[in-house]
């Protein structure tokens, strides 16, 4: 029987969340596990609990109908004698196997579930709660539709290959097909007629699931508004305190009969309550211990030393926080499991308790997060620059405001689950908001003594300049409260607690992930304990992108977490926030195309993943195959490149096929492109087809030695487009491939290393051409750097204006060492002139008077 709501309703942002933990300690039962994530606690049991009460309002209740019985056969009269002119009764047919009728009986029933669900919601508009489930069970609903309608499909393909295997009717003045055909086409029409429209009643299903949806969600939404805004008795009415006063010995009556029958339940087995409690004792006192030594442990320095690096200290903050509420929520949560395990609460208590657990959790997490980062026993440690008493001061306020926050939350609810009185409710949100309100000015106005760093400046400021709206949100709490707005004034504490601590979570959060990816080298005050501190054997380049990519992807986990957690607290429906996730990640429709985020992360990693592997083949085969002494350079090259091409083409292919893109919708942009690439994109497509053929046709590879135009230098790499060339005075020219292709290139290097020089020298006409002759061939025969064949001769050039003109013409193994040797002979040389008495004039000119 549904129960009748309270008069006393107040919207809020924990709201929702008391609603899901009406049943938490039942399922804490089965036990609760806790771990490094403490702060986090709250969160995780509220979407746990909620999760298992969606699933157990949301399963539709549908019974298949059990089928007709089949009618029985009139009684026929016994025949006197036999008639062979009548034959027998057939036998009844059984169940057809192509006709799946459990699917087509199960989308009937979804049919009917739909239906029925709808009468339902516009039978409990107004209860959020049940909204909320008959949301679950609509969900459930379309998925179970869309799960229908898939497996009908095969069943449906079945029956018209068979039909399309019997060919059409034959037309009209066309010979007449056999009976049995037509009773077997009339059978199959008739089956694909009843899945097409089973199909079709699934779709319609989850057209009219999605709708109802959409209607839950705005009447979910008015709801809050109307709630919202719902004015009430102000605050400042006398006839609100005297109904008050007149409730006020029923209401003690009232909880003074449930203490009453809850010791009488724990009377009775004294020794499970002692027990429990000195386990809460121990579970609080041993996270206790363990908190003050991860303290001594973390935040033990010299007497002498200084501040620890500033994005350290978020770190340390960070961490803490959960150590902090470790000890107070363990005891509280411990306590209740061992409660519920011995029995010793009734329905009465349990909500109390519940509430109250909830309530403490709220209290110590604020209160750990403040006390994180103010850490009033270690300054040193403090994140932010204030002095010890100031520092205090903001502590003591936190947690004032954590307490006033609690109890409000506490005494609402039990006001709302008890059906107490709307008096009580009114006074305990107005005296509730006016303390927030009077604590959240204190903060804001406590005075600041920042030391000289700039970040001690930045927080004055800051605070400075949060003073105005702090004043003005505390008056519109105030004041909408004595206007009878309570809710809107409870609704604004509430988010100025719940948006105040997710913002400092995040900031925590924030410069925790930078000290953890942040390069020493990167920010003075980030020492050697983060991710990238240690000696990991990348390069500097590699390790700063890699830190950069890692805090890019932190941070908007992060930031999407504290958003979708920020909305859901501003009373956006978390179902809706769910199904805005889950569109956005399984896939959303645009047109004919479905778009998945999942997929298309899945595609990422297979792409990611046989870039990968081609890159590791690559390396493999450069180490132990394509090696100097094995295979030539510029094969090895081809054969590197040519499987790094196959592996990134071989890497879209499967990324591509994974998403499920349409082949046949490329090929029509493949062809509409065609034209373009005739026109626009001709010299890439050139420049593509060019570098394949020096890749495959080999006439220039890397490590030559080659001259284009005016330029020349060593070829460091061929690429898709163009080709790098290193010049010897080290500055890169990059070639198109084509002009490598289509114009003309000296290659000193292409067949051999092998090359020829040529020094050139002169020698005085009072030298004997036959001497200098013998003496250059001496100078060449005597090299270690030349080859002995084909054997280096002397040419005699021309009789110059100052000089005979030699030029020497020999062999080296490596014409890459041209200039070396070139060098070297020509040192040789001069000393071998001189040492021979051969003048090597210089250009001279007499001029007569």
């Amino acid at each position: 029987m549904h129960r009748p709501r309270s008069a006393y309703t107040l919207t809020q942002p924990w709201t929702h969340i008391s609603h899901r933990l009406a049943s938490a300690t039942t399922r804490l039962r089965h036990g609760l596990s806790l771990g490094p994530g403490l702060a986090l606690i709250l969160v995780a049991l509220i979407w746990s609990s909620g999760s298992v009460l969606a699933q157990s309002a949301g399963q539709p209740s549908a019974t298949p109908t059990p089928p007709p019985a089949a009618a029985e056969a009139p009684a026929q009269p016994t025949p006197t004698q036999p008639t062979p002119d009548k034959p027998a009764p057939a036998a009844p047919a059984g169940p057809d196997p192509l006709l799946p009728e459990a699917l087509i009986k199960k989308s009937e029933l979804l049919a009917e579930e739909v239906r029925r669900l709808r009468i339902t919601v516009d039978r409990v508009k107004t209860d959020d709660a049940q909204l909320s489930a008959q949301r679950e069970a609509l969900e459930e609903l379309e998925s179970t539709a869309l799960d229908v309608e898939q497996k009908l499909g095969p069943a449906r393909q079945e029956v018209e290959n068979q039909i399309q295997r019997l060919g059409p009717a034959p037309k009209t003045g066309a010979p007449a097909e056999a009976d049995t055909l037509k009773r077997e086409r009339a059978r199959l029409e008739r089956i694909r007629g009843l899945i097409e429209a089973a199909q079709k009643s699934a779709n319609l299903t989850q057209l009219r699931a999605r709708q109802l949806i959409a209607r839950i969600h705005g009447l979910r939404l008015n709801n809050f508004t109307r709630n919202l805004f719902q004015r009430r008795t102000s605050p400042l009415s006398p006839q609100l305190w005297d109904g008050l006063v007149v409730q006020w010995p029923r209401i003690a009556r009232q909880f003074s009969t449930i203490a009453e029958n809850w010791w009488e339940l724990v009377s009775g087995s004294i020794a499970l309550s002692i027990f429990a409690i000195v386990a809460s004792l121990l579970v609080y006192f041993g996270l206790a211990w363990a908190r003050r030594r991860l303290l001594e442990r973390t935040l033990r320095q010299p007497a002498d030393a200084g501040p620890p690096a500033f994005f350290r200290r978020a770190g340390a903050a960070l961490a803490l926080t959960p150590a902090f509420a470790a000890p107070l929520i363990g005891a509280l949560t411990t306590l209740l499991v061992l409660l519920g395990a011995f029995d010793l609460t009734n329905s009465q208590v349990q909500p109390i308790l519940t509430t109250a657990w909830l309530a403490i959790a709220v209290y110590a997490g604020v209160s750990a997060l403040a006390r994180a980062i103010l850490v009033p026993r270690f300054p040193n440690w403090r994140i932010v620059g204030l002095d010890e008493k100031p520092a205090n001061r903001f502590l003591l306020l936190s947690r004032g405001v954590a307490a006033v926050y609690a109890a409000d939350m506490f005494l609402s609810e039990i006001a709302r689950h008890f059906y107490l009185p709307v008096e009580f409710g009114v006074i305990v949100t107005f005296v509730a908001n006016v303390l927030f309100a009077a604590l959240v000015t204190l903060t804001v106005w406590v005075p600041i003594h920042t030391g000289p760093e700039q970040r001690g400046r930045f927080l004055q400021r800051l605070f400075n300049w949060a003073k105005l709206p702090a004043a003005i949100v505390a008056a519109l709490i105030v004041g909408t409260t004595l206007a009878g707005y309570i809710a809107l004034g409870r609704f604004l504490a509430g988010q100025v607690l719940l948006t105040g601590c997710g913002a400092l979570a995040l900031l925590l959060c924030h410069l925790a992930i930078r000290a953890l990816t942040a390069l020493p080298a990167e920010d003075a005050e980030v020492e050697k304990t983060g991710l990238f501190g240690w000696r990991i054997g990348l390069s500097a380049d590699r390790q700063r992108q890699i830190a950069f990519t890692v805090s890019l992807i932190l941070n908007a986990l992060a930031i999407l977490l504290a958003l979708a957690l920020l909305l859901i607290s501003w009373g956006f429906a978390e179902a809706a926030l769910v199904d805005w996730i889950k569109s956005a990640f399984f896939g959303f429709q645009i047109g004919q195309v479905r778009i998945s985020l999942f997929h298309i992360l899945i595609a990422i990693g297979l792409f990611v993943t046989v870039v990968f592997l081609t890159r590791l083949l690559q390396s493999w085969l450069s180490v132990s195959v394509l090696t100097p002494k094995r295979v030539d350079s510029g094969i090895a090259n081809s054969i590197h490149q040519g499987i790094g091409y196959a592996g990134m083409a071989l890497a879209a292919l499967v990324a591509v096929s994974h998403v499920g893109l349409d082949v046949t919708n490329l090929t029509i942009v493949a062809g509409a492109l065609s034209v373009g690439i005739g026109f626009g994109l001709q010299s890439i497509v050139n420049n593509f087809v060019s570098g394949l053929i020096l890749l495959v046709e080999r006439p220039v590879k890397v490590g030559d030695w080659i001259v284009v135009g005016s330029q020349q230098g060593y070829v460091r790499r061929i690429s898709v487009r163009a080709t790098e060339i290193e010049t010897f005075d080290r500055a890169s020219v990059i070639v198109p491939n084509s002009e490598l292709i289509t114009g003309t290139v000296q290659n000193w290097t292409h067949r051999n290393a092998m090359g020829r020089l040529v020094i050139k020298v002169g020698a005085s006409y009072n030298a004997d051409p036959q001497h200098v002759i013998k003496v250059l061939l001496e100078v060449a025969q005597n090299s270690d750097m030349l080859l002995k064949y084909p054997e280096p001769f002397v040419v005699f050039e021309d009789f110059g204006a100052s000089s005979i003109d030699f030029s020497l013409r020999c062999f080296i193994a490596d014409v890459t060492q041209s200039l070396r040797t070139s060098s070297a002979l020509r040192m040789a040389i001069f000393a071998a002139f001189k040492k021979e008495g051969i003048e090597i004039p210089f250009p001279q000119q007499d001029i007569h008077l």
